[in-house]
């Protein structure tokens, strides 16, 4: 009977953690529909000469593909040290792309000691919904006027322009052939972010492929045969 109990007991345990960590990969994956960007980082091991301090302001513009702006995630480096000045993000409506900071409209902005940041870390700028932000050009910038060399933080990107529909600015001076490592996210409610799922896997697909009645029989499938396969694990230990 105790054995009994024990493999039971064990088979619970083993649905129970592989139920929740599908949960949090599901919960993940809608927490990232809502969002677009420039994702790739190859400034693994940045150099000194890019840290952000004093009178240096890292600015990157961008273009919202729908209404209700409401995040942008900056991916920091620390340079594997504890910072601990304060950091200044501002998020800015721009009448001209290319034109900082003249054509520039000062819509947020917050402050955050660099102390809570770690190496290669995500940091979420989070706003009130901006409504009417579809098709207008913003721009996010990054400042830490008290920082200093050795006490200062970087932001991470590319030295190649993968995001067409922005521009990099360095203290105000346009940088070609570079891109910061950003995230633009929208509120959106779940059926939207289904919905936009569902649009992303079925797109352009040939077949059963293309339709959504294939993929939640695909996902009907895997939740039957999960909870078997773990019973069958149980049976022979």
């Amino acid at each position: 009977m105790s054995r009994i109990i024990s493999k039971k007991t064990y088979l619970a345990i083993l649905l129970l953690a592989s139920l929740s960590a599908m949960g949090l990969i599901f919960t993940n994956m809608l927490n990232q529909l809502g969002c677009e960007g420039q994702y790739i980082n190859y400034n693994t091991l940045p150099s000194d000469h890019i840290q952000i301090w004093d009178d240096i302001v890292a600015g990157q513009s961008f273009v919202a593909q729908q209404n209700n702006l409401n995040r942008v995630d900056l991916l920091f480096h620390t340079y594997w040290r504890t910072n601990t000045k304060d950091i200044i993000i501002t998020l800015m409506e721009m009448s001209d792309a290319n034109t900082y900071p003249e054509s520039t409209l000062l819509l947020h902005q917050t402050t955050f000691n660099a102390a809570i940041l770690r190496n290669e870390s995500w940091y979420s700028f989070i706003f009130p919904n901006i409504s009417n932000s579809q098709g207008k050009t913003y721009l996010i910038t990054v400042k830490s006027p008290t920082s200093y060399e050795g006490n200062a933080i970087t932001l991470g990107g590319i030295d190649t322009d993968v995001y067409p529909m922005g521009t990099t600015f360095l203290t105000g001076i346009l940088v070609p052939n570079q891109e910061f490592t950003f995230r633009i996210c929208y509120a959106m409610t779940i059926g939207e972010k289904i919905q936009r799922l569902s649009h992303q896997i079925t797109n352009d697909r040939p077949m059963a492929w293309g339709t959504v009645l294939f993929y939640i029989l695909l996902f009907g499938l895997y939740a039957l045969l999960l909870p078997l396969f773990i019973w069958q694990l149980v049976k022979i230990l």
